[in-house]
């Protein structure tokens, strides 16, 4: 077997992360900060409500979702380009909420993003005091995230956690690598 030793210059990486969040509970704490304006006067990163995303590659026309109206929706699709925020996907459901506030602490950075921190401040910390009532009306949890190395280095990874009330929840991690122009199976 040979292993390649040298570092790769060529290849390419796509990180793609889609969540969606049906809660009632959750929707309405977002959806009051969101009208007392603590995202300024643009949309938040994710959507509210609604199927939203910045992301240009963003297409929701041929998916059919049991929410029409999710508490949290977010999309992203990185070409190589940044870190996603969408590091990881929740393990449990008990993980999710954490996961969500650390995507818009990450969303809001206040060196590039306007918005109020003390609005944002009063978000996270009823976010936090209502956890368990949140946790206890999730509807509908899809979390899906795939890390794709391309070129000389094809390796895939993808992350996935689902949660209905009806099935409850399930997390897998699938990882798949093939072998390169420079590296041999026996």
């Amino acid at each position: 077997m040979k292993i390649r030793t040298d570092f790769v210059t060529n290849s390419s990486s796509v990180s793609f992360t889609e969540i969606i969040i049906g809660n009632p509970v959750l929707l309405e704490i977002l959806q009051k900060y969101k009208d007392l304006g603590t995202f300024g006067d643009m949309k938040p990163i994710f959507g509210i409500g609604e199927y939203f995303s910045y992301d240009e590659n963003f297409d929701t026309s041929e998916d059919e979702y049991e929410t029409k109206t999710p508490a949290f929706y977010y999309y992203e699709n990185l070409d190589g380009s940044g870190w996603p925020l969408g590091m990881g996907s929740p393990k449990t459901l008990g993980e999710v909420l954490g996961k969500i506030i650390a995507i818009i602490d990450d969303g809001y950075d206040d060196r590039y993003v306007k918005f109020n921190k003390e609005l944002m401040d009063q978000m996270k910390a009823e976010l936090n005091q209502r956890s368990e009532e949140i946790r206890n009306n999730y509807a509908e949890v899809f979390w899906r995230r795939i890390d794709d190395q391309t070129d000389n280095g094809d390796y895939e990874e993808t992350e996935i956690f689902e949660f209905d009330p009806l099935t409850g929840e399930d997390y897998h991690l699938s990882r798949e690598a093939s072998i390169g122009d420079d590296e041999e199976a026996e």
